[in-house]
């Protein structure tokens, strides 16, 4: 995997923050209920153990590998209640998710589907990104998804933008959201480790 210190980004500095959840107070998603996202995001991390999170990655765009990314209203409660029903490696849910739970993991995945993941990686202090240095168009809401492969807890934190720094355990995965509005550069690092920084362009 090719090691960038790089990145494109358009950032914005007016959040709305809910728990690890913010967007500019202007940019909330239409029909966005907060308790059902907290309900959906709790199921889609813990149901039967694993969670959607234990194949599909904590914020469903595959940070594991080897799976679907699921993010995005096509990925609905019939979509859903089809793979419990007919997937082998889901069937076990159908004694364990409830009609309402499907329904947050639904209105969960739709939120998700509103931004552009970013999945950088964390190994042996260096920051990897998979597809390269991208450019995102203005108007984003990005997530940065950092996947912390050390063992050392990371506060990741994105200088330049108003939103408070994400405490990243070591093996651990989450993310900072923001949406992409002025130009210009910041920089995001693990505050233990603030020598070691990934730049962002913005533009």
């Amino acid at each position: 995997m090719q090691i960038f210190k790089s990145v494109f980004l358009l950032l914005a500095a007016s959040m709305l923050t809910l728990g690890s959840l913010s967007f500019a107070q202007d940019e909330v998603p239409e029909g966005f209920d907060p308790e059902l996202w907290t309900e959906g995001r709790r199921v889609f991390n813990e149901i039967g153990g694993m969670g959607c999170a234990g194949c599909h990655g904590t914020f469903g765009a595959n940070e594991l590998g080897g799976h679907p990314v699921i993010r995005g209203d096509d990925i609905d409660v019939d979509r859903i209640h089809g793979a419990v029903e007919g997937m082998q490696a889901m069937v076990f849910l159908q004694a364990l998710i409830s009609d309402d739970e499907i329904e947050a993991v639904a209105h969960y995945i739709s939120y998700l589907g509103t931004m552009e993941p970013l999945v950088v990686t964390q190994r042996r202090e260096a920051f990897e990104i998979p597809e390269g240095d991208p450019v995102l168009p203005a108007d984003t809401h990005v997530q940065l998804i950092l996947y912390n492969q050390d063992r050392a807890a990371c506060t990741w934190t994105v200088d330049g933008i108003d939103t408070e720094p994400v405490v990243i355990g070591g093996r651990q995965i989450d993310a900072l959201d923001w949406v992409t509005a002025e130009t210009g550069t910041v920089e995001a690092y693990c505050a233990e480790r603030p020598d070691d920084r990934l730049s962002l362009t913005l533009q």
